[in-house]
């Protein structure tokens, strides 16, 4: 009968193989690199965590859903700052006094019909 740790993968060795794929599907909801290789070592730590505790047997399988998990999570942090920092950027532009382009030239344009 073989040693079941024989078996079952480390969750080192399934990162290491898989790595290239898990930072594909982080690529798929995160552009910067600096955040696929934050998101790829969260989820090693998470998983390795989570092994730990409780030994996990699949841990291909685990590995892959934490990792889409944990860009998911940060894509959407980072959806929900862009819609703040837009929405802070429109209240100010509407608070705003200032004259934009269009009516600046439609008032020279009355000023030139009543000069006429």
């Amino acid at each position: 009968m073989q040693d079941e740790s024989l078996d079952k993968k480390s969750i080192f060795s399934v990162f290491t193989e898989y790595k290239s794929s898990l930072a594909r599907v982080v690529k798929r909801y995160l552009r910067k690199e600096s955040d696929v290789d934050d998101i790829l070592q969260e989820a090693f730590l998470q998983t390795y965590a989570a092994d730990r505790s409780t030994p996990i047997q699949l841990p291909k399988v685990y590995l892959f859903k934490t990792t889409k998990n944990l860009a998911v999570r940060e894509n959407s942090k980072i959806s929900t700052k862009l819609t703040e920092y837009i929405e802070d950027s429109a209240d100010s532009v509407l608070i705003s006094d200032d004259k934009d382009a269009f009516e600046l030239l439609s008032e020279q344009q009355e000023q030139k019909l009543l000069l006429e």
